[in-house]
């Protein structure tokens, strides 16, 4: 070993021993750079309110831990990039930040090897790139059209890196913002998705939706309900993949169908977003369904016809935070309130 690798195996070996915020530091040499340049004054104030909104995911959803993302303020006045790389800054309506020195991420999180090359613990996605900058890293994660999925920050410790923070699209919906309609998107069709003719001869589609896994990545869902005997059978998934299924009970019973909004592997330990709740009324027998929340307020849902024989379907999609109860109220004008917790038994 020559007397320069001997120098720098000691001086890896100090920097290991000190818990420096080289992070920090970067970012704040990053910053006073690009302010520097007059142009960038408009988009300085972009990042300003990047930042805001990321703070107040901090507060209001419970997911985002730590202070607002490192990568934000790096990247807020660069947003898209050119065909075939990554965007350099978000454009999903939310995202939480886990801070690795106060909290835990057990989801899909890419390593990097002490080369600085990322290490996938599944299938890599369509798009990564990696900027270092002395003992710093960002990974930046996109999805096939190059928008960006998630970024996650890395420091340098001996001979490896290790992880600083995340930041990555969720399903949390802006503050006051009403979820995203079950259907009506106009969303182009695909290869991988399911279709009403795979499914049964008069399946209709009643939901069909962008959603985020546990990567940031884009993942549609499309639910199909179709009528199997004298009640509703409903599918959820991918040709090719994993199909979800579920059967509607001849009671008017509300029933939770919320595990078909998202593929099981991403929704396990984490609180869904949304709740999908079903009503099926098949005799018209049901004269409202609403849901209720905690505010108070009131909502009447608006039923849809899934086939000539199979009645109504109500479809109620509600923020989980916000749902407390669905209420349904039959012709005589008795009402029944189920409270949300109670909807899963």
């Amino acid at each position: 070993m020559s007397a320069n690798d001997d120098l720098r195996a000691a001086f890896d070996e100090a920097a290991a021993e000190h818990d420096v915020d080289v992070t920090a530091m970067y970012v704040a040499t990053r910053l006073r750079l690009s302010e520097a340049r007059a142009d960038r004054s408009h988009k300085r104030e972009t990042a300003r309110t990047v930042l805001l909104a990321a703070a107040a995911v901090v507060v209001v959803t419970g997911i985002a831990v730590g202070s607002p993302t490192i990568a934000d303020r790096l990247f807020a006045d660069e947003t898209t990039s050119p065909a075939g790389e990554v965007d350099n800054g978000f454009t999903c309506p939310v995202q939480a930040t886990t801070d690795f020195a106060t909290s835990r991420d057990d989801s899909f999180l890419p390593e990097l090897s002490g080369d600085g090359v990322p290490v996938w613990e599944e299938q890599a996605p369509a798009l990564h790139a990696v900027e270092q900058s002395g003992s710093t890293a960002l990974l930046r994660v996109g999805n096939a059209d190059g928008t960006l999925a998630s970024i996650t920050t890395f420091e340098r410790r001996g001979a490896g890196y290790r992880r600083v923070s995340v930041t990555k699209c969720v399903n949390e919906q802006p503050t006051g913002a009403e979820p995203p309609p079950l259907v009506g998107n106009d969303l182009p069709e695909t290869s991988s998705l399911l279709r009403p003719r795979d499914v049964a001869p008069d399946a209709v589609v009643i939901a069909d939706r962008l959603t985020y896994d546990v990567a940031g990545l884009v993942k549609r869902i499309r639910i199909l309900a179709y009528e199997c005997d004298d009640r509703l059978c409903l599918e959820a998934g991918s040709r090719g993949g994993t199909v979800l299924r579920s059967r509607l009970p001849s009671t008017l019973r509300p029933v939770d169908l919320t595990q078909l909004l998202a593929d099981p592997d991403d929704v396990v330990g984490v609180e869904p977003a949304q709740r999908l709740v079903a009503v099926h009324d098949r005799d018209g027998a049901l004269a409202e369904v609403s849901w209720r929340d905690r505010a108070g307020g009131r909502t009447v849902v608006t039923p849809i016809t899934v086939t000539g024989r199979s009645g109504r379907l109500f479809l109620v999609l509600a923020p989980t935070e916000a749902l407390a109860s669905v209420s349904i109220v039959d012709a005589t004008g008795q009402r029944v309130d189920v409270a949300a917790v109670d909807l899963r038994d």
